[in-house]
């Protein structure tokens, strides 16, 4: 995916609550798919820890959508690993947009569900 625009998100911890809604500023007209990129550091060992949930409007924020949900857990206790036993660095969530054109704009809220800290995250459209 080749982003054209990235929202950075500094290092920080999590505290169990609702973040946002937050809305985007209107999306590029050619944008195919958009993808969050966290990386966490301080995980609990079991269960969701965050839910990401994405509204679309293809009206400039006149009227909303639910487009996606994604959540993002624990596993193997605590940081998840890979197939080989790897450590993972980092979690990787992308969506296609419903609507594409001048007046989309998306609307994300996350929630956090267990206290955590994470060592970044990027949004990339």
């Amino acid at each position: 995916m080749a982003a054209t625009t990235q929202l950075t998100i500094p290092p920080t911890s999590l505290p169990v609550g609702t973040i946002g809604p937050l809305t985007t500023p209107t999306l590029p007209a050619n944008v195919a798919a958009y993808q969050l990129t966290t990386v966490p550091v301080v995980w609990p060992a079991s269960g969701d820890v965050l839910q990401l949930i994405v509204e679309e409007s293809p009206d400039n924020g006149a009227t909303w959508l639910f487009s996606a949900s994604n959540s993002l857990s624990s596993v193997n206790g605590g940081m998840g690993t890979d197939k080989l036993g790897n450590p993972i660095t980092a979690d990787v969530w992308t969506f296609t947009p419903m609507f594409r054109g001048t007046t989309v704009k998306l609307r994300l809220t996350l929630r956090v569900l267990q206290a955590c800290r994470i060592s970044g995250s990027v949004v990339s459209l």
